[in-house]
């Protein structure tokens, strides 16, 4: 994928992305290797006790439709994707054990671990990798990942232990996309997700969506010496005390979504280990850009002006993130744009109101913990500071159980949050694409959807940042997200639990913490 200096990079374990992007972009290459780091000397045995909030009792192991963190830590047990990412975002040899593209990066080939087997004794081949990704741009996918494969022309098996894939156009990222929790591999014409079958570190036993799981180490997983664990048991807590309870009870072993302004008082109560990641997560207050009074930018620009971020990373997330600026790329990214910041203006607010007709505004705003620690308290708290303004909020506190089916997607104007992708392109493609299944604020412009095309397959590398930079400028002037904060993805887990590390990908190490740790029984 680099130009210039490519020969500097090949043969390393895995590829820097910074250096990446310094390089170039534009030739053949070729991306093996890389690895999980290992804090210190692993212990085998026992079972493993998560206690995870973001669950439904509509979740399915079918890993196309995940959409919550429960779903993402289960398709890592279960299944293995092409491409993994390692603790520091770079990429990892998941079941393609080396990978290639031509110099116009729209023809890829993946080439296959030897002997990889199904949690069924079936040997992986390329067949297999064929159909899992078929599924995804089948017309009657509901892939959350359909939108990240659209650019697909071609799959094809080259014998058993190949596959090449066309693209419509040349993609740098291309092999980020297939580390996505969403392409876990099954076998050729596996349907059955009551009982899921994959190469992952574990094989699943039961499964009670929205309830518990329990899956057994996988013997034959092609990762040596993982997983640590014999087994793990996903119990779902979608309520935030309810998981603190359970933690500090040692009923579980390790929780997630940690509410921030609870970390520290945990952290000092010597019953739990609090882990804290800066990285991707984003909040956001998500705008049905179809449906009045939402469908004015004007409007989407007041309310950008009339929430006070500072208090809200201060006082929702007790300093646990950084600053946003309704847009979904880190300022950790190489490809980041920086913007003018949207500050707390009452009066720019009222004035862009003002270019929407409008004296003042009154809205209903949808809110459930069930959808992130801290939800309701963030949106109470832009009820106060939108008051300034001329707006009244009316925060709607939703049940927490069913949040994702009965409100993500369905209202108008309610409280959601985006784990990040590895990529400024994933990131954008994912939330801002015209047709992408997530896109929830079906925000749609067309000289977004070109530049995103185009600049994947662009080889000058500051032509390439100009227009990812664009793509910014765009979804920050016109978009349908309220982004105030990018919060710290916190977890915790009792002092018997090791090699637990900070992880920018997710939460849970990246959904993958049910590999990497060990128990100290």
């Amino acid at each position: 994928m680099t130009q210039n200096k490519r020969g500097n990079i090949l043969g390393q374990q895995g590829i820097n992305r910074r250096a990446l992007l310094g390089a170039g972009i534009g030739g053949l290459g070729l991306l093996a290797g890389g690895h999980f780091v290992q804090a210190s000397e692993p212990k085998r045995g026992g079972t493993l006790r998560l206690g995870l909030g973001g669950a439904s009792t509509t979740d399915s192991m079918d890993p196309a439709t995940t959409q919550n963190s429960v779903g993402a830590n289960l398709n890592q047990q279960v299944y293995s994707c092409l491409v993994d990412l390692d603790d520091k975002t770079e990429l990892l040899a998941g079941l393609a054990e080396k990978w290639s593209s031509n110099t116009t990066l729209d023809k890829w080939r993946f080439e296959l671990r030897h002997g990889v087997e199904f949690h069924d004794g079936k040997t992986l081949t390329a067949d297999d990798v064929v159909y899992s990704l078929t599924r995804h741009i089948a017309a009657d996918s509901k892939s959350g990942a359909k939108a990240l494969l659209s650019g697909i022309k071609r799959i094809a098996s080259d014998g058993k232990t190949a596959v090449e894939i066309e693209l419509a156009g040349g993609d740098a990222d291309f092999p980020y996309v297939l580390a996505d929790y969403h392409l876990g591999i099954v076998p050729h014409g596996f349907r059955d997700w009551s009982k899921p079958i994959g190469t992952g570190p574990f094989a699943m036993k039961s499964f009670d969506a929205g309830v518990r799981s329990y899956a057994e180490r996988n013997k034959s997983y092609f990762r040596d010496g993982h997983p640590y664990v014999d087994a793990a048991e996903v119990i779902a807590i979608n309520d935030w005390t309810a998981r603190l309870n359970a933690l500090q009870a040692g009923e579980v072993d390790i929780i997630n979504r940690v509410d921030s302004r609870s970390a520290a008082r945990l952290a000092s109560s010597g019953k739990a280990k609090v882990v804290s990641s800066p990285g991707r997560t984003h909040y956001c207050f998500v705008m049905d850009t179809r449906v009045a009074p939402f469908n004015d930018s004007n409007v989407r620009l007041a309310l950008k002006h009339a929430i006070d971020r500072d208090a809200i990373l201060r006082l929702a997330l007790g300093g646990y993130g950084s600053i946003g600026n309704d847009q979904s790329v880190p300022a950790s990214d190489p490809l980041f744009a920086a913007l003018p910041q949207h500050a707390y203006d009452p009066d720019k607010a009222k004035f862009y109101l003002g270019k929407a007709g409008l004296t003042g505004l009154a809205i209903d705003l949808s809110a459930a913990d069930g959808a992130f620690a801290g939800a309701v308290d963030m949106a109470l708290l832009f009820q106060q500071s939108a008051k300034a303004a001329g707006i009244e909020v009316n925060v709607v506190k939703e049940a927490d159980d069913g949040y994702w089916d009965n409100i993500w997607m369905k209202k108008p104007f309610y409280m959601s949050w985006f784990g990040g992708r590895p990529t400024a392109d994933l990131m954008l493609s994912l939330a801002y694409k015209s047709d992408s299944p997530w896109n929830d604020t079906f925000w749609k412009n067309e000289e977004f959807d070109t530049l995103l095309v185009k600049a994947r397959a662009t080889a000058d590398v500051a032509a390439r940042k100009g227009m990812y930079a664009r793509m910014q400028n765009l979804v920050w002037e016109s978009g349908g997200y309220l982004i105030p904060v990018f919060a710290d993805n916190i977890d915790a887990h009792t002092p018997r639990v090791g090699g637990f590390r900070p992880n920018p990908n997710s939460d849970q190490m990246g959904s993958r913490c049910a590999e990497q740790v060990w128990l100290d029984t």
